[in-house]
């Protein structure tokens, strides 16, 4: 949900906002395609090298794009 405030905040403001995810929630899923994020679904969450190039393909659609990333699956390099 920080996540979601904080893309509401960006699209406000005149942003585009995309979703990278592993989420298998239905609820939240469906509230980030009512707010109209684009929403990329990761087959493989971190640590899977998929993880990478997913959010990678994300990022390169827009070479301007901000990434914030936020879970509790994150470990130090």
């Amino acid at each position: 949900m920080r996540c979601v405030a904080l893309g509401q905040a960006w699209k406000d403001g005149g942003g585009e906002v995309h979703f990278v995810t592993a989420c298998t929630n239905g609820h939240l899923l469906n509230l980030l395609h009512q707010e109209n994020f684009a929403v990329y679904l990761l087959g493989f969450p971190h640590p899977e090298p998929q993880d990478l190039r997913t959010t990678g393909l994300a990022l390169t659609r827009d070479p301007d794009a901000w990434l914030a990333l936020d879970g509790y699956r994150f470990d130090a390099p």
